[in-house]
């Protein structure tokens, strides 16, 4: 009910997702929809919350891309799922941090938390439905998902005007390789 009464409190919620998120990625991203709110992962959670995400906005830490970091540091709620992420700097100290682990001893490690809750993301985020309603403002998941397209722009210059060059930049090799992978 603590959690609900944060979401129902707040206009401007991002999530912040680690491997805790593995079982739960399709439960996380509904529920991102539902309230409009970007998606952050850190790097154990980029395998289960970059692909086929509407709401991603890139990773935070030291290997960061995207919006991430803007979208966290922009909202009043910030909600953390199964990360004990270890860059305490990457972490807003403005906004109002819930986070979610099934791991007693991640919780409050890391940063300053308002709220914590030991469970299974997927459980939490079931339970959590019926306290709360669908959110209906999406301006700053909007800004959000602008800006990181402006930032994945940017990146695609390493595969967009490097072409011809000699010796091959590993970003377009990669690029080439993914695009002749299988799914």
């Amino acid at each position: 009910q603590e959690l609900a009464d944060m979401i129902k409190d707040s206009s401007k919620i991002t999530f912040f997702c680690g491997a805790g998120c593995a079982d739960s990625a399709p439960e996380v991203i509904a529920l991102a929809k539902y309230l409009k709110a970007p998606i952050a992962y850190t790097f154990r959670g980029k395998e289960w919350m970059e692909y086929d995400n509407p709401n991603g906005v890139g990773m935070t830490g030291l290997l960061g891309w995207g919006d991430a970091y803007r979208a966290m540091h922009d909202s009043d709620l910030l909600i953390m799922w199964g990360t004990d992420f270890p860059y305490r700097d990457f972490i807003p100290a403005k906004c109002k941090i819930a986070q979610v682990d099934i791991r007693p001893e991640n919780i409050v490690r890391r940063a300053d938390i308002d709220l914590w809750l030991t469970g299974d993301v997927k459980g939490t985020i079931i339970a959590l439905y019926s306290l709360i309603e669908e959110k209906t403002d999406d301006s700053h998941l909007k800004k959000s998902l602008e800006r990181h397209e402006k930032a994945v722009s940017r990146m695609s210059a390493y595969v967009d005007d490097c072409k011809g060059q000699s010796p091959i930049r590993p970003e377009l090799l990669t690029h080439h390789l993914s695009e002749m992978a299988n799914d």
